[in-house]
């Protein structure tokens, strides 16, 4: 009798034993995590421009509670999360899809998905992907921005869709003459027909922006104010990873009155470090009537018309010190205003 009480007690602090590995203090279950799995190798970059690729992973087991899953990438093999060249994409089992940018054209990157929980990280099979090189054509200069496909220069078109030539304005008196007949027209800031004066692409006016020829080549059109919201939403509200890294940025800013200079006092500003790929210039806009060229702002031109004023329209910009938005601010400027204007693709 004695044997069978002793072995009925060791037999309960067996289970008891087996239960504390099972409950914690609060009686809830308690299992001990492992580490995640990623069933499936990266998957294949889609999207592919000179900045930027889509790519992703799929997390099939968590292993216990996934608490961040996401890309990392490098110029080396094997990339960890130690890098900082790292997307995190939320959290749990799944798959999932991600946008990497700030890519330099032409170059070979290797990228791993990853998955986290308190067990530790794991990573998804190796590839390795090289971006596109910066071709000659101008409809395939473009970045992905999240879901977003913008062309990385000024437009620079002399002719509309339709092949049919956009009037270009040398002077001060016929920019004025263009816009007071609503006539859509280029010009370049401060009236500069060379090489120096056309740095940064043409000025239009809103008139060329709404020409029902297009302006936009096939394939693109040209950004709403919501559009310039979604992108500007992308990004720190600062512009530092859209504006070049040209030293224009750096300058004073200059506002030329009639020939006269002056300098307006703005907050200084260390240049953009372009890691969207978006290459934001200092390009600067001109008055309808050809006065009051700026410099050292980038100023872009929207599809939409001010409501409460049919002789304006919807713009948005960017300067040394901030980025502006006219879904935020609501600023609108005179239709003749020579303005830049980028893509979106279709």
């Amino acid at each position: 009798m004695k044997k069978n009480i002793t072995f009925l007690f060791l037999l309960v602090a067996s289970l008891i034993n087996a239960q504390t590995s099972l409950f914690n203090g609060n009686n809830n279950y308690f299992v001990k995590p492992v580490l995640p799995s990623i069933g499936s190798a990266t998957t294949s970059p889609s999207l592919n421009t000179p900045y930027s690729v889509n790519t992703g992973g799929n997390v099939v087991s968590d292993g216990g509670v996934v608490t961040e899953r996401g890309l990392v990438w490098s110029l080396s093999s094997a990339p960890t999360i130690s890098v900082t060249t790292k997307r995190s994409i939320g959290y749990g089992n799944g798959s999932f899809v991600c946008n990497i940018n700030g890519l330099n054209p032409g170059t070979t990157y290797f990228a791993r998905a990853y998955a986290t929980n308190s067990a530790g990280t794991v990573y998804g099979s190796e590839i390795s992907f090289s971006t596109a090189t910066l071709p000659v054509s101008y409809k395939q200069h473009t970045v992905n921005i999240e879901n977003q496909v913008w062309t990385d220069k000024n437009l620079e078109v002399s002719t509309y869709r339709n092949g049919d030539s956009i009037p270009f304005a040398k002077t001060v008196a016929e920019w004025t003459a263009f816009n007071n007949s609503g006539t859509g027209a280029y010009a370049y800031l401060l009236f500069a027909n060379n090489e120096a004066g056309r740095t940064y692409g043409k000025l239009y006016n809103w008139y060329a922006v709404n020409d029902i020829r297009g302006l936009a080549p096939a394939g693109y059109h040209i950004p709403s104010t919501l559009e310039w919201t979604t992108l500007r939403n992308t990004q720190p509200t600062d512009g530092f990873t859209f504006r070049s890294t040209s030293n224009d940025w750096g300058a004073a800013f200059n506002n030329y009155n009639t020939g006269d200079l002056t300098i307006t006092n703005r907050p200084s500003v260390s240049i953009g470090d372009n890691s969207t790929g978006f290459n934001v210039l200092p390009s600067g806009n001109m008055s309808s009537t050809g006065g009051n060229p700026i410099t050292n702002a980038a100023l872009f031109w929207t599809t939409d018309a001010d409501a409460a004023n049919p002789k304006n329209a919807n713009w948005f910009y960017f300067t040394k010190d901030n980025i502006y938005n006219a879904a935020t601010q609501i600023f609108t400027f005179d239709k003749g205003t020579g303005m830049s204007v980028r893509l979106v693709k279709d």
